[in-house]
């Protein structure tokens, strides 16, 4: 007679919702005489896979302010964190990256 079986589903359940680690599952059903479905789980993760791959974004999204159009605006180029609240000339207009510093809005073009 074969071991009891915990199905892929249930065991893609733990790890989905409750980061409940494959290995864990099935060292504890293994300490009870049970075994795992793995390849039930593996179909499960590739199936999450896609989906989150598909439910990327991949569009470029400018905002702009009232009363301008994207299209008159080049992107800012983001310079990373190296800035300090020093070197910022006071407040900018929000064109596509914000950050907030010591609340003052900073963009690449007052630096």
């Amino acid at each position: 007679m074969p071991a009891p079986q915990i199905a892929g589903q249930w065991a893609f359940m733990l790890y989905d919702t409750y980061g409940f680690p494959l290995d864990m599952t099935q060292l504890i059903a293994g300490e009870r005489g049970m075994t795992v479905d793995t390849e039930g789980f593996e179909r499960l993760m590739e199936q999450q896979r896609e989906r989150a791959r598909a439910a990327q974004k991949k569009d470029i999204i400018i905002g702009r302010t009232e009363g301008d159009t994207a299209t008159e605006h080049q992107p800012t180029t983001f310079t990373g964190y190296t800035i300090t609240p020093t070197m910022i000339a006071g407040h900018a207009t929000l064109l596509e990256v914000e950050k907030l510093v010591n609340e003052k809005v900073i963009d690449n073009a007052s630096v």
